[in-house]
This record gives structure tokens, C-alpha cells and sequence, in this order.
């Protein structure tokens, strides 16, 4: 399966790319302000779908309770809906607990204990809170997939209560809950990327 990861922000964008096992991390780091900003990671975003064709991108939900620069990221995650739209790019926003659960055990831990999950976890060493929370948006669906391949194997708590929690958020996104189920079972699915 092919999935980019990504945490948003203004200044680093946390990208991580999975292409049928193989992960590749980037960060995007636009020079630029205002709207030129936007285009940039923007085109950044449009490399990547050309080279790796995802089949699904997910990004981290709003963050409603966070102040600072509340407005800009709310134009940016507009363009990347947007984005996605346009080029037929399945999109799941994912609150931001949910991912947190499945890494750490806690919806509302901080940046630090994040990244070290990450890196005792997944092996990732990153000092960059953005790429950690893109790896851990990835991680919680690779980990979802698993377990619907492998039922029988029992969850450990946290991963219990998160993929619960995806799973009734893919309710409301029932294309994406229909290539994910195709991907677990094996089925055949029209991927989205084909009507490009």
C-alpha cells in the first residue's frame, strides 16, 4: 500500500511516506510567507504524490484546543483538503488524540514524550516534533491494517482504544474505510489514483 503521513505546519511539515514496506521521511521547510508559503508546500506535496501515487494521505486533524497561528494552519489544512480533492487523493484528517494513543498511551501527551515513543517504537530518532507526529499518524493506520489481517492476535490496551476510536471515525469517511478494508482483506478496489 501506498500512504503519505503528514503533520502540517507553516514552517516544517513532518512527511512520512510508506510505499508497500518502505518507509522515507521528509520535512518540508518553505523559505517563503503568506500565500507564496502555501503554494510551495503545496507543489512540495504535488512531487510527491507524483512520485509515489499514494493510494491514501492522511493528516493530523485540528488541534481546536491550541493557539498561535490558528487561522494560517486553518488555510493551509483547507488547501490541502482541497488539494486532495482535485487530484482524487482519498484524505483522512485524524484527531490528533487518537494517533497520540496509539504511540503513547496518552491522547494528550506532550511533544517529548512522542518523540521518544517514536524512536523506542519505530526506531526513528528525530529531534523534529512535526516528522514524530507524521510517523505516528502512519504508524496508528499501519497498525489498524494489521490488526483487520490479523484478528486474532490480541491488542495491547492503548492500540485497543485507538483503533476503536479510528475505526468509528472511518465511519465518516467511507472511501477511505473501503480502500483500507480492501488493502486488510486482500479484495480488489478501484484506487483512486487510476482515474488520473
Amino acid at each position: 500500500m501506498k500512504i503519505i503521513a503528514l503533520d502540517q505546519s507553516l514552517t516544517e511539515t513532518g512527511v512520512a511516506i510508506w510505499v508497500n514496506g518502505e518507509l522515507t521521511l521528509e520535512i518540508i521547510a518553505p523559505k517563503t510567507k503568506g500565500v507564496q508559503r502555501l503554494l510551495d508546500i503545496r507543489q512540495t506535496i504535488s512531487q510527491y504524490i507524483i512520485r509515489y501515487a499514494p493510494q491514501l494521505m492522511i493528516i493530523e486533524d485540528y488541534a481546536f484546543g491550541a493557539t498561535g497561528h490558528a487561522f494560517s494552519l486553518g488555510e493551509l489544512g483547507g488547501m490541502l483538503k482541497v488539494f486532495c480533492e482535485d487530484n482524487k487523493v482519498p484524505l483522512l484528517p485524524i484527531p490528533i488524540a487518537i494517533h497520540k494513543i496509539y504511540t503513547t498511551g496518552k491522547g494528550n501527551s506532550k511533544k517529548e514524550l512522542l518523540i521518544k515513543e517514536v524512536f523506542k517504537k519505530y526506531q526513528i530518532d528525530t529531534d523534529n516534533n512535526n516528522l514524530a507526529d507524521a510517523v505516528s499518524i502512519l504508524q496508528t493506520v499501519l497498525g489498524y491494517l494489521q490488526h483487520k489481517k490479523e484478528t486474532e492476535k490480541p491488542l495491547i490496551e492503548r492500540h485497543t482504544k485507538a483503533i476503536t476510536k479510528l475505526e468509528k471515525l472511518l465511519n465518516n469517511y467511507p472511501r477511505v474505510r473501503d480502500i483500507l478494508s480492501a488493502e486488510a482483506y486482500g479484495t480488489n478496489s478501484t484506487h483512486a489514483n487510476k482515474e488520473r
